[in-house]
């Protein structure tokens, strides 16, 4: 179930999802117990392997989405309105963007003072997708 406390994101094609965050929910999930025994593996499936209901989710790999357009749509509009927030698209189109090259681990932003903020990757590597 969705909710503005219970929302999670990925990226969807017209034929997979994917799911970056899954490598790290170790840290995301640091303060429960077992946390460090998470895998780290990146979710990368195809939309027509989707299990048809959670009845039918018996083997590691299964899953069943529920996604919510109209909440992503009020999240995405609440984020857009602010002005932060299109600098920090803006930094994340020119570091994710296009590749000709490696990908920089490191990156500066500057804000409206001249302040600059080195920003870096996580050495966070996915071991495997599931």
């Amino acid at each position: 179930m969705s909710g503005h406390d219970a929302f999670h994101m990925w990226l969807q094609t017209d034929t997979h999802i994917i799911d970056f965050m899954a490598p790290i929910y170790r840290e995301a999930f640091a303060d429960y117990p077992k946390s460090a025994d998470l895998p780290r593996k990146m979710m990368q499936r195809r939309l027509d392997e989707e299990a048809p209901n959670l009845d039918a989710l018996a083997h590691t790999g299964d899953f069943r989405y529920y996604p919510d357009p109209a909440l992503t749509d009020k999240l995405l509009d609440g984020f857009l309105a602010k002005r932060f927030n299109e600098d920090l698209i803006k930094v994340a189109m020119a570091w994710y963007g296009k590749r000709r090259a490696k990908q920089m681990p490191t990156f500066a932003m500057q804000d409206e003072r001249g302040l600059v903020t080195r920003l870096s990757l996580a050495a966070t590597v996915a071991t495997s997708s599931w």
